[in-house]
């Protein structure tokens, strides 16, 4: 399922699956800022347009990292839990933490970057946005 509750194809899943893997390794290599749409989608073995068809740019791609990071979280970890806000929270952060740690690099190029105060910025501001919509729903 996608975000609007839809059914998405296979081949979408696929295409998604193979950017966020070649990104978590690109992100090992280089710089968020230096690495390029067309770099990313050679190395997927996908094209420019089919990229641009699901996403605005990699910044965009970057949300999209933060919002399947949380739904992971809530299909996996959470799913049948207790719906206390606070015990929510303290499980999503320490999970975030742990996702952190185990993938350093990335957070090494992040921190490492130019622009590490935009890629922060919207990494908070995504989690932000998707925690009210928990407690809206609480």
């Amino acid at each position: 399922m996608n975000y609007n509750g839809t059914k998405e194809d296979l081949r979408i899943i696929k295409t998604k699956r193979a950017l966020v893997e070649t990104f978590g390794k690109m992100m090992k290599e280089e710089p968020f800022e230096k690495l390029t749409v067309n770099d990313l989608c050679t190395r997927a073995g996908i094209r420019r347009a089919t990229f641009y068809k699901h996403f605005k740019d990699k910044n965009d791609f970057l949300v999209f990292l933060i919002k399947e990071d949380r739904k992971s979280f809530q299909d996996k970890k959470w799913r049948g839990k207790s719906s206390s806000i606070k015990e929510y929270i303290i499980s999503y952060v320490s999970n975030l933490t742990d996702n952190l740690y185990n993938n350093a690099s990335f957070v090494e190029n992040i921190i490492s970057s130019s622009i590490k105060h935009l890629l922060i910025e919207s990494i908070i501001a995504q989690n932000y946005e998707d925690t009210l919509e928990i407690f809206k729903k609480a």
